[in-house]
């Protein structure tokens, strides 16, 4: 009967000790489709890193929206290493499946429970930023040419839309 009690006790010591995560409103674009991240992100752009330390980036092109030429975003900095990839110019099918179609390719971790996905980033690259939109996984891709299949995409739905 002991051993049991201080199991238990051993259990509870141990849970009540970790850290936990919770995030009580999810960031926008936590469960929207490719689409509807295109459609109801107000702002997108190509951007790449301009300050590290608070996530500054300067905005190359905008595809959408009338953004400031410099603006912060997301100001959580991942423990991870940065990962420069772009899932073969975001060519590879599994980039493009939904979330009912199985997993999703992603560049950045996401953590359970937080806000929005844990990115990295580096000051030689360059991001397609859905700047109000950063609760989605694939909001800050890396772009490597024109030629991405994920930025065509991006704007070629854009400019049809207007």
């Amino acid at each position: 009967m002991n051993n049991i009690r201080f199991k238990w006790l051993t259990l509870i010591l141990l849970l009540s000790s970790t850290t936990n995560y919770a995030c009580s409103y999810p960031a926008q674009g936590t469960l929207w489709t490719h689409e509807q991240l295109i459609n109801k992100t107000e702002t997108i752009v190509l951007a790449t890193l301009i300050k590290d330390s608070n996530s500054r980036f300067k905005v190359v092109e905008i595809l959408k929206g009338k953004p400031k030429s410099e603006f912060s975003w997301i100001r959580v900095k991942s423990n991870n290493e940065h990962k420069s990839i772009d899932f073969n110019g975001h060519s590879d099918k599994s980039f493009w499946k939904g979330m009912g179609d199985g997993a999703w390719l992603i560049r950045s971790n996401w953590i359970g429970g937080a806000c929005n996905a844990q990115f990295t980033f580096i000051q030689e690259e360059m991001y397609l930023i859905f700047v109000e939109s950063r609760g989605h996984i694939h909001s800050a891709e890396i772009i490597k040419s024109n030629n991405d299949k994920w930025y065509k995409h991006v704007k070629s739905k854009i400019t049809h839309k207007n």
